[in-house]
């Protein structure tokens, strides 16, 4: 393997790295502290592009001391991700082993000391993450994940059932004693950890801390369909527990059905959308501009754009941009700030905002949509319309509640008195209400 995303690590705190391949264990050490770290941090490698953009970028910027132990699998040698990770805190130091995904953007310098902060207070601790789901069902934490916000901000520390396998922090004497189910090849093995410690008197927590996690599945999917290790984690825990809650849904024995349920109703989610836009006037059978690369909207971008002659998608977070080449939906991509894009008067026949604006003050959303109209002879919009002041107060307090990390609310009004075409999709607490506008 190519140890040179590593070198990025000498401007951070990093005490040292290992590499493991195989069965050899390459040892990188760093003058940056010599001060024993008090946590390791174990991932596993399939992509140093994404490792590099993500995890290593924010690790660079920490200011607690640390190790790093990556474990390589580039060429898919390991038959589970359990397994790798096993292997990774076998070889580790720390008081803590924080096993994490390469494409996790820690926010914040402060984030390892913080964490080890709230670590070493917590009462009986097993395990604790940054997002998770409780024993009600509900979820706990607050994350970015693909470009969207998820849960709400905590203040403190929060028990939880399960927590997401994005991030796990795990302590020393725990993992001495408890290792991960080796079964479990791609998914739920963090929500099996969990159930494992509980099961022995261990408390799980989820730590007010905020991650960014800029994911790509479809790789992992064909490799290990959720279905089969969720099978295993339903069949291992339910003698124990009545209702087994993980954050991509409540297993039981209307799972199967849910899961059916759920892609019949994303496709349908997808036509409306191609449905609505072209009765609005809207189509991407020539040159598109898509402002934001938004990871969350990518897949849904890349079926829209199926006849599209040529696309470009620009943002200035490189992450976004990564993952939107990784999963191929543009012929190119420029990393530039929105408010100074760098493309003449209508260069394109169509620029795209789909989940960008309402995370902006209205302000400089509507400077950014007046230099989207100079450049794309056509626009396109499409925003939540849930958080319209017409329409909160009609809300469950959950989806109410999902709301709140919006910076801006968008009504039918703010388009039309742009000269918009406008039309709103969605029913009531059962789908996200969308608010689509074509100019």
């Amino acid at each position: 393997m190519n140890s040179q995303p590593l070198l990025t690590l000498r401007t951070g705190n990093c005490y040292r790295a290992v590499i493991i391949n195989g069965d050899k264990a390459l040892v990188m050490k760093y003058e940056t502290s010599r001060e024993k770290p008090r946590i390791s941090i174990v991932t596993c490698l399939n992509n140093p592009r994404v490792l590099e953009a993500n995890l290593l970028r924010s690790l660079s910027n920490q200011n607690e001391p640390f190790e790093l132990i990556l474990v390589d699998n580039t060429t898919m040698k390991f038959k589970s991700l359990s397994l790798a990770l096993n292997l990774g805190g076998n070889n580790s130091s720390g008081n803590y082993i924080m096993f994490v995904h390469q494409d996790v953007y820690l926010r914040g310098k402060n984030w390892l000391r913080t964490a080890i902060h709230f670590l070493e207070s917590l009462p009986n601790i097993g395990a604790a993450g940054v997002s998770g789901v409780s024993r009600n069902g509900e979820f706990v934490g607050f994350i970015l994940d693909r470009g969207r916000y998820w849960g709400n901000l905590i203040k403190q520390p929060m028990t939880a059932q399960t927590l997401d396998e994005q991030l796990v922090i795990v302590p020393r004497w725990i993992f001495n004693t408890t290792k991960f189910d080796e079964r479990f090849r791609f998914h739920s093995y963090v929500a099996d950890y969990c159930f494992t410690l509980q099961e022995k008197g261990y408390i799980v927590y989820v730590l007010p801390l905020t991650v960014e996690h800029n994911s790509i599945t479809i790789g992992i999917q064909r490799v290990s369909p959720i279905e089969t290790d969720d099978r295993l984690l339903y069949l291992k825990h339910k003698h124990f527990f009545k209702s087994i809650h993980k954050t991509t849904g409540t297993l039981d024995v209307f799972y199967q059905i849910r899961k059916k349920l759920a892609g019949i109703f994303s496709n349908l989610h997808l036509m409306a959308v191609k449905c609505t836009l072209q009765s609005l006037g809207g189509r991407f059978t020539g040159t598109v501009l898509d402002l934001g690369c938004v990871p969350g909207e990518q897949l849904y971008l890349r079926e829209l754009l199926k006849n599209k002659r040529y696309s470009v998608g620009v943002s200035d977070k490189k992450r976004y941009v990564l993952v939107s080449k990784q999963l191929k939906v543009h012929n190119d991509y420029v990393i530039a700030k929105l408010e100074k894009l760098p493309f003449k008067e209508h260069s394109f026949d169509a620029t795209v905002f789909f989940g960008i604006l309402e995370y902006m003050s209205k302000e400089q959303a509507n400077n950014i949509v007046s230099i989207a109209e100079k450049i794309g002879k056509k626009v396109m919009v499409k925003v939540p319309y849930l958080c319209s002041p017409i329409f909160l107060p009609l809300l469950s307090n959950k989806n109410r509640a999902a709301c709140s990390v919006f910076h801006s609310c968008w009504d039918v009004a703010d388009f039309q008195k742009r000269g918009y075409k406008t039309l709103v999709l969605g029913v009531r607490n059962l789908t996200p209400l969308l608010l689509f506008a074509v100019k």
